[in-house]
């Protein structure tokens, strides 16, 4: 007579079954994405983020440990602007989440301001890796940053975003930068340099659930063409990029 299997055994198999499909599911959905040229500056990014810090891909505890010492994005990804730059300023705009809850201050400045980033498509990019004229920094992303730090080859604006809490108090790891536009644009999607951002992660770590399921991060991701567009940041200070120790 066969041996009937046990409850222990049973769930045991079936959470074994759910893991393969779950697997499988996961590599079907990894093959995703029309751009070779975001292929390729992925495969340098991962690459330049091994060498850096020195990591074995298999190792995903130590690779997440480095990555919670990387600086806070939204601290370390614009140019630091000047010290001075509220003198004559007024603010124009109050800018408010959906629930209208106030989020930031939006100023115009009597000061120039260098502009923190600029637009380049994918594959500008990628050619700017290969030609030297363009490098990654690392926060929980790979940013790209112009390596040119000739002053006069950076533009200047007269506006400034500030984030702020719903008292209108500033957020200390959310510093105010200058802003490309004369009003502040509300995006109306995930921008592709997030999702390239979250891609980053996905790869090197592994799927956090951000942005719903891989499924439908993924149907995102692959939308990205090579004209597709993202941030050029200009030249920061080291500094500002230091992994503590």
């Amino acid at each position: 007579m066969k041996k009937l299997k046990t409850p222990i055994e049973l769930k045991g198999r079936v959470i074994r079954y759910e893991t393969i499909v779950h697997l499988k599911k996961v590599k079907k959905f990894m093959k995703g994405g029309e751009s070779e040229a975001l292929k390729a500056i992925l495969e340098i990014a991962k690459q330049q983020f091994f060498e850096k810090y020195k990591l074995n891909a298999n190792n995903k505890s130590t690779i997440l440990g480095i990555m919670q010492l990387l600086p806070e994005h939204k601290s370390a990804s614009h140019t630091p602007i000047e010290d001075n730059w509220k003198d004559g300023a007024s603010v124009i705009q109050q800018i408010q989440d959906d629930k209208g809850k106030l989020i930031a201050k939006f100023y115009q400045t009597t000061i120039p301001l260098r502009k923190s980033v600029t637009s380049k498509t994918i594959r500008e990019i990628l050619n700017g890796l290969i030609d030297k004229s363009i490098e990654i920094r690392f926060t929980w992303a790979p940013n790209f940053i112009s390596t040119i730090s000739d002053a006069s080859a950076i533009e200047h604006v007269n506006y400034v975003y500030e984030p702020c809490t719903e008292d209108g108090y500033l957020i200390e790891e959310a510093p105010p930068y200058s802003y490309y536009h004369s009003s502040y644009i509300k995006l109306s999607a995930i921008p592709p340099y997030q999702i390239i951002s979250r891609e980053f992660t996905n790869q090197i770590y592994g799927w956090l659930g951000k942005y719903g399921t891989l499924e439908n991060f993924r149907s995102k991701f692959d939308t990205l063409t090579d004209k597709s567009e993202l941030p050029l940041r200009f030249y920061m200070s080291k500094r500002e990029f230091r992994v503590p120790t």
